[in-house]
């Protein structure tokens, strides 16, 4: 009876997971790159009107979820401007988003 081994490679990183960023930090960065911020009445909903697609995609990345469709809506009815809808909170940071946001 013959037996081949086959080896596989299992590549581990023993890195810790960097930290989430402060809430405060990611609030900011938001703001400087022209998204708006708004927190809901009752915490924790936190959420980001914009106008630019990349920054609706980055936030994506990051874990924001979106409350419209892929490509936006219409700010007018005869507008060629979009703007995404975002909800935060599945975004992990260190802190309170809407504690930040206030």
């Amino acid at each position: 009876m013959s037996s081949s081994t086959v080896a596989s490679s299992l590549s581990f990183s023993f890195r810790p997971p960097e930290p989430p960023r402060p809430a405060v930090e990611l609030l900011a960065d938001i703001r400087s790159r022209g998204g708006r911020v708004h927190r809901m009445m009752q915490p924790p909903g936190v959420f980001v009107l914009t106008t630019d697609p990349g920054v609706a995609a980055w936030l994506q990345d990051l874990g924001a979820r979106l409350k419209c469709e892929p490509q936006g809506y219409p700010l007018a009815r005869d507008s060629t401007l979009r703007e995404w809808d975002l909800t935060l909170g599945s975004i992990r940071v260190d802190g309170s988003l809407w504690e930040a946001a206030g």
